[in-house]
């Protein structure tokens, strides 16, 4: 992006869960260091880049670090792609640290996954009332909210201590099966309908949760560490781009 140094790609989306059908895009993130410009004017970095093939997020690695404080799922899910490219060792730093970073905020990771498991079954109820009902987005839809209230339910249920089993589907497996056909609009009307009454089950399953989730202590030694090593790698390329620039 422009004259700002890449540090890492990875693929996110449904390609990290095994649910990826013909019509999936490859989703990816891409993290860039700030330049000395960017921290003078106080920038944040934020791009996004779209083709038939492939959708891009551009963001800077600053906002890594935050977010993976904050428990946000979606950067979370970075450290378990199925697909990176590296061009330090940022990365696999992170990498290294996963186990702890799961689990860094665990009220905040159950927030945000059940703010986004009520947007996906409000859209689902939405589309599937639709008056030209898309199979397709619908399923999409639901497979979606199911797949974020499994997310919860499994790691729940390992103690907080397999995030990639709970986020990964095994081929051939019922639920891996019923998502990929779910996306794929081979449910008819009164099955879409039957699995939106479905998700009414899991926000119920879900909330049952929001206990045991809120009251695990936020790791703030875990928190230093990743904002401290991004700090480092930020540093170290404000440095070079200076030493350029003598």
């Amino acid at each position: 992006m422009d004259d700002r140094k890449l540090s890492f790609k990875a693929v996110v989306g449904s390609y990290n869960y095994n649910l990826a059908t013909p019509d999936s895009d490859v989703d990816q993130l891409h993290f860039v260091f700030p330049t000395f410009d960017d921290l003078y004017n106080g920038v944040q970095i934020k791009g996004v880049s779209t083709s038939k093939q492939e959708d891009v997020a551009i963001h800077d690695v600053r906002k890594l670090a935050d977010y993976l404080c904050k428990g946000s799922p979606n950067f979370i899910e970075t450290l378990f792609s199925v697909r990176t490219y590296q061009k330090d060792g940022l990365y696999g730093q992170l990498l290294a640290m996963k186990s702890q970073i799961t689990t860094l905020n665990l009220p905040s990771f159950y927030n945000a996954c059940r703010g986004m498991f009520r947007q996906q079954h409000a859209k689902a109820e939405a589309a599937l009332f639709n008056k030209e009902l898309d199979y397709k987005e619908t399923g999409k839809h639901i497979a979606s909210a199911m797949r974020i209230a499994n997310l919860l339910l499994k790691f729940h249920k390992s103690g907080f201590n397999n995030y990639e089993a709970a986020l990964w589907y095994d081929s051939g497996t019922i639920a891996q099966e019923t998502l990929v056909g779910l996306k794929s609009g081979k449910a008819d009307f009164l099955t879409l309908r039957d699995y939106v009454e479905h998700l009414d089950g899991l926000d119920g399953d879900i909330n049952e949760l929001g206990d045991d989730y809120r009251k695990q202590k936020v790791d703030t030694d875990t928190a230093q560490e990743v904002q401290d090593l991004v700090r480092v790698y930020v540093e170290k390329n404000i440095r070079r781009e200076l030493k350029r620039g003598n």
